[in-house]
């Protein structure tokens, strides 16, 4: 079975018509007819959009650690839901962790980094008050995305650091799903459920670097013989979250692609027997393009 290009619509949220860059509606310049009895399929290409490390959500963003001296105190944040990268998660961290011990007395200072070599988070503490001798990392939700066991075990003497036991999962967020809920789809990316997802794109890059991903050999969705005015266009990631993209803009090529019937097949062959290159390019874009 093999398709020809049938239509490209040049798809940025920097032009759409109604919504914010996550989701929004944009109108076409030309209606798309997709005509009955004809099998239509459709995949973004040519994806263009900046990227974010982690999602964090109340499901999993507690972190958990005491501070232990004269007095032992159990303490415990949350850091703000929203998009981060590591560096602005660990940085996020250190902020609420020197917040929290203030406001026990304790006073400690945390310096928090992350290495890209060998993939760890290290928690280093001191102290400007006089309680603090050492602490032990608790049990957290946020503990498994920086690669803290938190079962008692990891403790920081004072003026020391400790590496985290296990790997970050700095890849927390490992998909962004485009999703247009305006097209008709007939069939689903089956990985995902019962989505109309045109594209699922694995994350391999910072949020402020952009990741370009082609795309052209990736799953098609199948399409009824509707015709298109409008396209729907949502991002989301792989737990079905809206994705906060800080008002940067994405964009892509939504490609529909037609299944070529026996004449286009006999008259393509006859026109490379012929070596008639016109012939040739003049077939391969019939029934082509908006209509």
């Amino acid at each position: 079975m093999s398709f020809k290009a049938h239509a490209v619509v040049e798809v940025n949220s920097r032009n759409r018509t109604s919504g914010e860059v996550e989701n929004f509606r944009t109108e076409l310049n030309q209606m798309i007819k997709l005509r009955s009895g004809v099998r239509y399929m459709a995949r973004a290409e040519n994806i263009r959009l900046p990227i974010s490390f982690f999602q964090i959500d109340s499901n999993f963003n507690t972190f958990s650690w005491d501070e232990e001296g004269v007095a032992t105190h159990s303490l415990s944040i949350s850091v703000p839901e929203g998009s981060y990268t590591i560096s602005e998660l660990i940085t996020q961290l250190e902020i609420d962790m020197e917040i929290a011990s203030a406001a026990s007395g304790d006073v400690n200072t945390y310096t928090i980094t992350y290495s890209a070599f060998d993939n760890l988070v290290n928690i280093a503490f001191d102290t400007t008050g006089v309680d603090g001798t050492d602490i032990t990392i608790q049990a957290g939700t946020l503990n498994a995305a920086l690669g803290y066991l938190g079962d008692g075990t990891e403790t920081i003497a004072l003026a020391a650091n400790l590496d985290a036991s296990q790997s970050a999962e700095t890849r927390r967020r490992t998909y962004i799903n485009i999703l247009s809920k305006s097209l008709p789809i007939t069939n689903y990316f089956r990985k995902i459920g019962k989505q109309p997802i045109i594209a699922h794109i694995p994350i391999t890059g910072d949020r402020w670097d952009y990741e370009v991903m082609r795309n052209d050999n990736g799953y098609m969705v199948q399409l009824n013989s509707d015709n298109i005015n409008e396209l729907q266009i949502q991002l989301e990631d792989e737990y079905g979250n809206s994705i906060d993209m800080r008002g940067s803009n994405f964009s892509f090529q939504l490609v529909i692609y037609r299944q070529k019937n026996i004449a286009d097949k006999i008259i393509e062959g006859f026109a490379r027997l012929m070596g008639n290159k016109k012939v040739e390019k003049e077939m391969k874009e019939r029934r082509g393009g908006l209509k």
